[in-house]
């Protein structure tokens, strides 16, 4: 049994080696395949009996994954760098994709990790805690990463049903469009670490005119059916320089959001926008101040009747500077209305797990830019990112560069820091949050998350990793 499976497996991975390249941009952050490429390969007509059990399941599945090792270490303020925290982190994703006819495909993605990562963005995370990437160090978690079927509907329809990757709007650093994820993605991380959400979607392409209509119902934490969600989309190509999204995403006692999202190209210069509107919002927000002697604490509310406001405005030009060079430099700033101006409410909010990272500020700016294998660097890239939360002025720079090495694998390493007092980018709790670790008004869990938290800034993050794809 275990020598009929270990056969079947080589012959598998032996027939996928062939395409591996292509899989994986549309696997691991390749934009999504068209219909027209949903076409399975061609299998050759054989009598039966003459194609052994290895090889029909080498004709119709392939096996692929990515693995990664990383090592990240975190300085704070007024400490030596040889004291600095070291977190590490091991995590494979292994993929199973079939196409047993020209009419259906079915994915699998299962992922391993062990340990955790403080490399990512401040606050951003993939499980909805203070912590990034993974898990707590130490710990070993399995998860689904994707698990979904897709067919077709005549050949004009297409519909997926499971766990599946999907990401709405043209920001490059903020999202406020994107209806689909739960979670907020990290944007200076080269590899997306968020798990797939549930959900049915419908896809209806009318490629002569440029345009795809969506219809997706969200289920990743449903237990009843008015718990269900639905959200559609609408992308319209232009003039051949663009594409205009519009969406809007309902259900019962949920928040009604819509959107319109925008892509130009002017000339050497792409635009692009995404502004959201949202009422009877799911977030609670806060006003008042924090007063450990008095026991004062900020006020929870809602305002249900209120639309919020969260706009994005971003542009970037693509430079020439050699024969076969180019640098990409860009900007875009975030207005978010369900963010704060002051310093202690946006922590106290971030803390209470109300604001996500990157979203607990008012108003945001970064700068970017990305340089690919310049001169005669042929295998290797460079990233730049400057974030600067306008609320809380503190600001977050990051060089991150990957090198390819044998040809097979990613050297990927990183080193970023914070500037400004406190906030959301150099984040330690002050002294007034501080007290409310002992206060006997604030709640247990709060004092519990207050009490775990720093007193100094991270100041410096630095780290290297190697990926692997096969």
């Amino acid at each position: 049994m275990l020598f009929g499976l270990t056969l079947i497996t080589s012959a598998v991975m032996a027939t996928s080696a062939l395409a591996v390249d292509d899989r994986d941009q549309e696997i691991f952050g390749a934009p999504e395949a068209t219909p027209a490429e949903m076409v399975a390969p061609r299998v050759v007509a054989t009598s039966d009996g003459q194609k052994g059990m290895a090889q029909r399941l080498a004709d119709t599945l392939q096996i692929g994954g990515r693995l990664e090792v990383r090592l990240d270490s975190v300085n704070r303020e007024a400490t030596r760098a040889a004291d600095s925290e070291l977190t590490r982190l091991k995590q494979a994703d292994l993929y199973f994709d079939t196409r047993p006819n020209t009419n259906l495909r079915s994915f699998l993605r299962l992922r391993l990790s062990e340990g955790g990562s403080n490399g990512g963005t401040p606050g951003v995370t993939s499980d909805g805690g203070l912590l990034n990437d993974v898990c707590v160090s130490g710990c070993v978690r399995s998860d689904i990463d994707e698990m979904w079927l897709k067919w077709d509907i005549a050949q004009k329809i297409f519909v997926t049903y499971g766990k599946q990757h999907v990401r709405w709007g043209s920001g490059r650093l903020w999202n406020p469009s994107d209806f689909t994820s739960i979670r907020v993605v990290d944007p200076l991380a080269l590899f997306d670490r968020r798990l797939g959400v549930d959900m049915l979607r419908v896809h209806l392409p009318f490629e002569r005119q440029g345009y795809n209509l969506y219809a997706v119902l969200l289920y990743p934490n449903a237990k009843r059916v008015d718990q269900l969600s639905g959200a559609l989309r609408g992308e319209f190509a232009f003039g051949g320089i663009g594409e205009l999204a519009l969406s809007l995403q309902t259900a019962a006692h949920a928040p009604l959001r819509a959107a319109i999202d925008l892509s130009v190209g002017l000339g050497p210069v792409d635009i692009h926008t995404e502004t959201v509107v949202t009422k009877r919002h799911s977030q609670t927000l806060y006003k008042g101040k924090i007063s450990p002697a008095t026991g004062e604490l900020p006020t929870p509310y809602r305002d249900n009747e209120k639309w919020f406001v969260q706009s994005l405005w971003g542009m970037d030009r693509t430079i020439k500077y050699s024969a076969d060079d180019v640098i990409t430099i860009g900007a875009e700033y975030f207005y978010n209305q369900f963010g704060y101006d002051q310093r202690d409410l946006e922590l106290y909010s971030m803390v209470n797990g109300q604001s996500p990272g990157l979203y607990a500020g008012r108003r945001y700016l970064a700068i970017y830019m990305n340089l690919p294998n310049p001169g005669s660097l042929t295998d290797i890239s460079f990233f730049l990112n400057s974030l600067s939360n306008l609320s809380d002025e503190t600001h977050l720079v990051r060089l991150t560069s990957s090198i390819r090495i044998h040809k097979e694998a990613d050297l990927q390493a990183y080193v970023s820091r914070c500037f400004g007092d406190y906030g959301e980018f150099c984040f330690r709790i002050t002294d007034s949050l501080r007290a409310l670790g002992s206060s006997d008004q604030a709640p247990p869990a709060v004092k519990q998350v207050v009490q775990s938290l720093p007193n100094k800034r991270n100041l410096t993050t630095a780290g290297v990793g190697l990926v692997v794809k096969f």
